[in-house]
């Protein structure tokens, strides 16, 4: 996927893709509590994934889920959704205006 695609050019799969990326990058980052390294290394292996798609998907998805979980549930995602905005404001790989974009809309 190119930086010039947007969301509406995709195909239900390839958002699927997105969405399954953002879940598992979330769950890693809530079971290492944060841990940079662990977040990194999932990142890093994503590069292709860390783009405007992903800022994109990700208010729309944290609007989804939050309107589904339950309150208790609610702060603990939050947390997550502001670390991981945090974690990849300052990754070092991919593109840094992307990254910058995820983390402002995180």
């Amino acid at each position: 996927m190119n930086e010039e695609q947007n969301l509406k050019s995709l195909s239900q799969s390839d958002i699927q893709v997105y969405l399954q990326f953002l879940i598992e990058v979330l769950q890693a980052t809530r079971n290492s509590n944060g841990d940079a390294q662990v977040v990194y290394l999932l990142l890093a292996a994503n590069t292709d994934k860390t783009n405007l798609i992903l800022a994109e998907i990700l208010p729309r998805f944290v609007s989804a889920v939050l309107r589904k979980v339950p309150t208790g549930t609610v702060q603990s995602l939050v947390a997550d959704i502001v670390t991981f905005s945090d974690l990849i404001q300052q990754f070092p790989l991919g593109n840094k205006a992307s990254n910058m974009e995820v983390a402002m809309l995180g």
